[in-house]
């Protein structure tokens, strides 16, 4: 009897990987590293130009690490290639030059000069090397740009600059900005929404006059002198950051700066700019604060052994009706306290100031009684107040007497929150 011939099941012929819908195809493509991006032209007819009309690219550091035993040509081909053989918007670019493959500013210009013709939104530009380059000029015609990050370049702008109407995000690291370049920059950016300058030089002034600005992060070296900040009623973030000590010379105009911000519900401040807030403080005419939205306050090296650091930052919590949690981490110097103890003590009274907050945390290098005053003025006027942490870096778990004796201390201290738990840390003790 003749063998009966099957029948070709027609599943094995279908082609699966080409009936996937297309936005199932864009989305999975938008998630993929640029090298696995373009071998999906491989996968079918369907997808071979699929990768083309991608409109991210990132060229970051999983890339330049798989093509490292090329040289730096070759990188570079790899990547002109890959721009001139894209159809279709560029909207997201992402570049991380790395430290042990150079390239060339004539490359790095014509890969500009393409994405800002392909309706670029996003742009990212991270310079790993040693020497900062000089921004692409193109850099200044993406109009439709509204996100900016740079890191490691000089930047100078061009007298044809028409500024970035649709900026909503400017992040500057490391950047060297020539004469009024930073002001430039900030002042054709009408829509900006979040401005971080971190670790830059070539400016001592920041001037922003933007209504829509609701996070300014500065950080770096050296303190401002200072930061106009007309207009910014709608800013909710502040971080002032600085590395080198405040000087007499350097107070300017910042000391007013969160008095003018009354919408803020966000601030962290280094040391250097807490003395400088604190000038103002000194009685009789000590500067009221109005912060009747700060919610989150960290103050990072304050010294409460400093009678005008200590003012002022009683003097905020107490015009801080709705702050919820606070950080603080000390870094006090060695004074007299009968004066500073006077202070805290003075200003605990029957009302309750701090009626919504409810975390707190603090540490300190060593243990005196002004930063154990400051634990007791907190625990007394926060009257919804869950968990105080305070840790102790010097102190260790093999110093059972001295963690005894603090543990003690910190019990016995009257708290207007009868739920507040009050937890006891140092440096080989996880939290």
């Amino acid at each position: 009897m003749p063998r009966r011939k099957k029948k070709a099941n027609s599943d094995d012929h279908i082609d699966r990987i080409s009936d996937i819908p297309s936005n199932v195809i864009d989305n999975i493509l938008k998630h993929l590293p640029i090298d696995e991006l373009i071998r999906t032209s491989i996968l079918s007819k369907k997808w071979r130009y699929k990768w083309s009309f991608s409109p991210t690219l990132e060229f970051e550091n999983d890339f330049f690490q798989k093509y490292k035993h090329l040289k730096y040509l070759e990188t570079s081909n790899i990547i002109s290639n890959v721009l001139l053989l894209h159809i279709g918007p560029i909207y997201k670019f992402s570049l991380h030059i790395p430290t042990n493959i150079p390239i060339k500013m004539e490359c790095l210009s014509k890969w500009i000069l393409f994405i800002s013709r392909n309706g670029i939104q996003d742009l990212k530009l991270v310079n790993f090397q040693i020497d900062a380059f000089q921004t692409p000029s193109h850099l200044f015609s993406c109009q439709e740009l509204t996100c900016l990050k740079l890191q490691s370049f000089k930047m100078s702008i061009p007298s044809n600059f028409k500024g970035f109407k649709n900026l909503l995000e400017l992040h500057l690291f490391y950047i060297r900005f020539e004469s009024t370049a930073l002001d430039s920059l900030i002042s054709g950016c009408p829509l900006l929404g979040v401005l971080i300058v971190s670790h830059c030089s070539g400016f001592e002034h920041i001037n922003v006059s933007t209504p829509t600005l609701k996070l300014l992060n500065v950080e770096g070296d050296h303190i401002i002198k200072s930061v106009c900040s007309e207009r910014v009623n709608n800013l909710h973030d502040l971080k002032l950051i600085a590395k080198k000590p405040w000087d007499n010379s350097q107070s300017g105009r910042i000391s007013y700066l969160i008095k003018g911000m009354p919408n803020i519900e966000n601030i962290c401040l280094g040391p250097g700019y807490i003395k400088i807030f604190s000038i103002g403080c000194i009685p009789p005419q000590m500067r009221q604060i109005s912060s009747n939205c700060l919610k989150h306050l960290a103050l990072k090296g304050v010294n409460l052994n400093e009678a005008r650091e200590l003012l002022w930052i009683t003097s905020l919590l107490k015009s801080s009706p709705n702050l919820k949690e606070l950080f603080i981490k000390c870094d006090s110097q060695a004074m007299p306290l009968v004066e500073q103890q006077q202070i805290v003590l003075e200003s605990n009274c029957n009302r309750y100031y701090l009626n919504q907050l409810q975390i707190v945390r603090i540490i300190v290098k060593s243990v005196d009684k002004n930063e154990l005053n400051m634990v007791r003025f907190l625990l007394a006027n926060s009257s919804s107040l869950k968990i105080l942490m305070f840790k102790v870096c010097c102190l260790k778990k093999s110093d059972a007497a001295a963690v005894l004796k603090l543990s003690r201390e910190l019990l016995q201290m009257k708290r207007a929150s009868q739920r507040a738990e009050v937890k006891l840390l140092y440096d080989d003790l996880n939290e």
